[in-house]
């Protein structure tokens, strides 16, 4: 069972469906990344309940708790916007025991839905959702090297290089940003257009490893049909 060390009393969230959520319960909901690609529903719905509240229990109700298979990702929807922010402050950034990556959590707003704007400069979910559902192929295993191991074939562990990018694709930069920054704070980000390359650094090395396992091989259509994620080589190696 997943455990997240939490602050705060005892109880957890009430799950289930039904109403509670009024006019703006389908803006309460969460883009969470970073989960273990064999992570199921059940995996993220007993780390959701180990979350406590300060508001009414209707208000705290997990209204949707999906995750989409084998990508990495999924959804949380509370019964109010209140209860959603909590657990986007609780959630963000945490490490959870026997997970290899950080949480990274987004605000995930359905199309046609009105509620409070998204403040903080917080990327759109809409766009890592929809680069996450395309399909994967195999990884290289350095994928899944160590630190030193990264580091003994002369690269850089928190740089990545990404390529096989089309050329034509003059947005590929923006397009490709929020699903980068889902998985870290992003310290370099740059998109030389004429090579079909870009170039993103992460503040640590489990970010970078995070993101190179959740894109790398992924068909994303008008940009690339097979996304070549890897360590940046280090500069004068």
């Amino acid at each position: 069972t997943a455990s997240l060390a939490m602050g705060g009393g005892g109880g957890g969230v009430s799950h289930g469906g039904g109403g509670g959520g009024g006019a703006r319960s389908d803006t309460a909901r969460l883009f969470v990344g970073g989960l273990p690609h064999d992570c199921v529903d059940d995996d993220l719905a007993s780390l959701a309940n180990q979350l406590t509240f300060d508001l009414p229990p209707q208000s705290c109700q997990i209204l949707e708790c999906r995750v989409l298979p084998g990508k990495g990702c999924g959804y949380l929807r509370y019964a109010s916007w209140e209860a959603a922010e909590e657990a986007y402050a609780a959630l963000q950034g945490r490490q959870v025991e026997g997970w290899t990556s950080v949480l990274r959590v987004q605000w995930a707003t359905p199309k046609g839905s009105e509620g409070p704007a998204q403040g903080g400069g917080r990327p759109d979910a809409s766009s890592i959702a929809a680069i996450m559902q395309h399909p994967q192929g195999p990884m290289d295993p350095i994928c899944f090297a160590t630190l030193a191991e990264v580091e003994a074939q002369g690269c850089e562990p928190t740089r990545l290089f990404v390529g096989q990018i089309a050329r034509d694709a003059v947005d590929a930069g923006n397009v490709l940003k929020p699903a980068f920054e889902s998985f870290g704070h992003l310290v370099e980000w740059r998109w030389v257009q004429e090579k079909g390359v870009l170039y993103a650094a992460y503040g640590s090395f489990q970010e970078a490893q995070a993101a190179m396992q959740g894109l790398c091989s992924r068909v994303i259509p008008g940009i690339s049909k097979c996304l070549n994620v890897k360590f940046s080589m280090r500069r004068g190696f």
